[in-house]
């Protein structure tokens, strides 16, 4: 009796943990975290695929870009349910992240209960690349920044061209709205990285911030839909007035500052030259110097462009440094009422072997 007893617990143990294994198996072969795709252009709007484990509903996904690193809060509520924990998986999307490089993805999980939020648990990181020549994504912005003087295009991607229609975008309320219908009745084939759609000039825009939003209607065989109330994706655009700007790097890179006072009044710096690598800003009067500027060229021996500023001011400040042969920029923000601080950007443009 002894011997059938000791049996039938090896046996229930061996089924267990071959269970065990069989349900950890797919969940672990899964990346937490990816990007697709996984080389975004500068000026694209792309996904962050993410997965995570848990046993309690997914209240919302949040995200934000802080320098090179984006920071992606999965925020999870209660009851939690009893039991093995479900394999969830929810998307962001992200960009345009106009400077090229290497970027860090960090996915934190945070538990709410009635609205406290308990302190958010990193569960994992992972890296991609920007690249001047990567993959597209979902949407594409040009150019990132524009001012009113530069006319504002859109294109809209998809990995299943045939079965996908675009409308004309539209705008109202600084929205700029699209709308892409997917018949998945049409039989054709789709792609493993989204194509061109459609392309829109939508000319020049009144300064200010806009919001692009990307509506999905999956329609019936006829192409008949709702629109529906949320956008598939979001991004943030902003139309500045035509800013001076400070021309460096025997004129490849062109600088401008824009500054705000407590209370909210500001402007574009003044820009003054000094060598062909270095000039200032002044905002207030034109015999105090407010922020220091060099570009200098270190691709022969470190592949870069660097970036180097000080400021003698404690307003806000939005440094942007341009790359006008390669399209692409840097932006450095000092927060209002805090001293400047310096900046020694050594990794700001490895867009030496960019081409005109």
């Amino acid at each position: 009796m002894r011997s059938l007893v000791i049996v039938l617990f090896f046996a229930v143990v061996f089924s267990f943990a071959s269970f065990s294994t069989f349900a950890a198996g797919p969940l672990e072969a899964q990346e937490p975290i990816e990007v697709r795709p996984r080389n975004p252009r500068p000026t694209d709007v792309f996904e962050i695929v993410l997965r995570h484990t848990t046993s309690c509903p997914t209240l919302r996904v949040e995200s934000r870009v802080a320098g090179r690193v984006v920071v992606v809060t999965w925020v999870e509520g209660g009851p939690c349910l009893p039991g093995l924990p479900t394999f969830e998986t929810e998307s962001v999307f992200v960009g345009p992240l106009a400077v090229p490089g290497t970027y860090t993805v960090r996915l934190f999980v945070l538990h709410e209960e009635v609205g406290i939020a308990g302190l958010p648990s990193l569960i994992a990181t992972g890296t991609f690349e920007v690249r001047v020549g990567g993959d597209p994504g979902r949407l594409s912005l040009e150019p990132v920044r524009p001012t009113l003087d530069d006319p504002f295009r859109l294109t809209v991607r998809s990995p299943c061209p045939a079965q996908t229609s675009v409308e004309p975008p539209e705008i109202s309320d600084r929205t700029i709205a699209v709308v892409e219908r997917v018949n998945h009745a049409i039989l054709a084939p789709c792609f493993d990285r989204n194509v061109d759609l459609e392309k829109f000039e939508l000319g020049t825009l009144d300064p200010g911030d806009y919001t692009v939003r990307l509506f999905t209607v999956e329609t019936d065989p006829l192409g008949k839909g709702e629109v529906p109330e949320n956008p598939s994706l979001e991004a943030q655009l902003t139309v500045t007035g035509a800013p001076p700007k400070l021309t460096l790097a025997n004129g490849r890179f062109t600088v401008e500052a824009r500054w705000k006072e407590p209370g909210g009044n500001g402007g574009f710096g003044e820009p003054m030259e000094l060598t062909s690598d270095t000039g200032y800003f002044w905002f207030f009067n034109p015999d105090n110097v407010e922020v220091v500027v060099k570009v200098l060229d270190a691709c022969s021996f470190a592949d870069r462009f660097w970036v180097f500023a000080a400021g003698l001011t404690n307003v806000e400040v939005e440094l942007t440094v341009f790359d006008t042969l390669a399209q692409v920029e840097q932006v450095y923000n000092n927060p209002l009422g805090r001293p400047f601080e310096p900046i020694q950007d050594t990794h700001a443009f490895a867009t030496c072997n960019a081409l005109p």
